[in-house]
């Protein structure tokens, strides 16, 4: 890539010394970027799932970690007041970030047709989705008082978590696909046949 022109676009002397050495250390060798490694695309549930739903559904297409936004096209304002109107969840006060951030969420499991049709999402919940009377009054009493033990901030974390479950439950339910929740520990007693029926059962 060589630049051959002379300072345009209003190009100031300075930003075109800055593009030059920017082209210079792009057109060099890649350097070493020792804080990025390879992580697996699975947990180990996760894979074992999607092997399952591959036998349960062998003329479905089955994608893993779907965009939000690949499938549906939210009307973030709407689904703020139709949550709201609902009364979902104890009011959390940052719902409204949480579904303004939409567009970063992803689902964990897709089936389409071989056409190409999406007709069912799947997300495959660990313990750390669920809540408990022990983790909501844990959350009631952070919202008075400062958040300073890295207990208090996982608390907080879990909490949002569980959050935005429901928000892609809620968007994804809005527009007509069925949409089911799964248990990590469900895994091991779901046969490729009752997957297969749970899920027929809903089309």
């Amino acid at each position: 890539m060589a630049f051959t022109g002379g300072l345009t676009n209003g190009m100031s002397a300075a930003d075109f010394q800055m593009y030059c050495n920017l082209e210079q250390y792009l057109s060099g060798p890649a350097a070493p970027m020792a804080t990025v490694q390879k992580l697996p695309f699975f947990s180990v549930n996760e894979f074992n799932f999607f092997l399952r739903l591959q036998a349960a559904h062998p003329d479905a297409i089955v994608l893993s970690q779907v965009q939000l936004i690949r499938i549906l096209n939210v009307d973030v304002s709407l689904l703020i007041a139709n949550w709201n109107a609902q009364g979902q969840g104890p009011g959390f006060p940052n719902i409204k970030g949480q579904i303004s951030d939409i567009n970063l969420l992803s689902l964990d499991f897709v089936l389409l047709t071989k056409t190409g049709k999406v007709f069912y999402v799947i997300e495959l919940d660990g313990p750390e989705h669920l809540l408990d009377a022990a983790v909501m009054k844990d959350w009631v009493r952070l919202q008075a008082a400062p958040i300073t033990t890295p207990q208090d901030k996982k608390i907080i974390e879990r909490v949002n978590a569980w959050q935005r479950d429901k928000i892609k439950e809620s968007a994804v339910q809005s527009c007509g696909l069925p949409f089911e929740r799964f248990k990590n520990t469900d895994i091991g007693s779901v046969n490729e046949d009752a997957l297969h029926q749970r899920i027929s059962s809903r089309l």
